[in-house]
């Protein structure tokens, strides 16, 4: 079997799992593999070239010299992805406004943030770490994988879908307590409603602006005159929502 996928995760010690390093040639034997779409192999191997998947079934031999892990009386199961995180970010909330699509969660991640340890320990390879739910509308969250060891860029997973945090109810609504200092709109689920809406209206309009003003550049007779219109972070990220170019990953209490 040849297939190249998020991982399979011996379930060890982290003293056994630290002396191992990404992207090296491994040979687990003996394990009990759960393979969730093709069953349980008892007593089955794992051969692992250069970091990715190469052979699973039993008695395999592997190159010479390859390093060998004896999962005997153990488990090795898939990777396990964790789709709602804020791990290994320096930090998650912009407070100072309801709305910061602008802001992206890349700009704040934290390749030593120990919670990727702990994470890959426990056999979770690939996680979403998200913006919080303080906004309304928040930043850019980032797909990574939890590569311990690795610099910030190494982790990023640069193809999977962007995904911008929405938030509604409770979290909007409480993160705005007067107890936390002056209040900031919007204070009630209708509020929280009305902003996102408001927003959306806007980034249609912006995306009108620019549509007339790209048509007129392209017009076989463009106006020497023409003037761009201001190019605005926070409407380019709701336009890419609206476009379909970025996915709203909405937390909600109620539905």
């Amino acid at each position: 079997m040849k297939k190249k996928t998020i991982g399979f995760i011996l379930v060890v010690s982290l003293v056994i799992f630290s002396s191992f390093s990404f992207g090296q040639d491994l040979l687990i034997k003996n394990g009990t593999i759960l393979t969730v779409t093709k069953g349980k192999i008892l007593k089955g191997d794992i051969l692992i070239i250069k970091g990715i998947i190469k052979q699973i079934e039993e008695n395999i031999k592997g190159p010479k010299g390859i390093k060998i892990i004896d999962a005997s009386g153990k488990f090795v199961i898939p990777g396990i992805i964790d789709s709602h995180t804020h791990i290994a970010l320096s930090g998650t909330n912009e407070n100072a406004e309801a709305i910061t699509a602008e802001v992206k969660m890349r700009d704040v991640l934290n390749a030593e943030d120990r919670s990727i340890y702990t994470a890959i320990s426990g056999g979770v390879t690939m996680v979403h770490t998200m913006h919080g739910s303080s906004n309304p509308i928040g930043g850019e969250n980032i797909v990574i994988k939890t590569k311990w060891g690795k610099t910030s860029e190494e982790m990023i997973v640069h193809d999977a879908y962007r995904t911008l945090k929405f938030a509604l109810g409770e979290n909007p609504k409480r993160s705005n307590s007067p107890t936390l200092g002056t209040p900031r709109y919007p204070q009630s689920r209708m509020g929280v409603n009305a902003i996102i809406r408001r927003e959306f209206l806007k980034a249609k309009n912006y995306m009108e602006q620019w549509d007339r003003y790209l048509k007129a550049k392209n017009s076989k007779k463009p106006a020497k005159n023409l003037i761009a219109p201001r190019k605005d972070l926070r409407m380019e990220q709701l336009a890419d929502v609206l476009r379909g170019k970025m996915v709203a990953r909405c937390h909600t209490y109620r539905a």
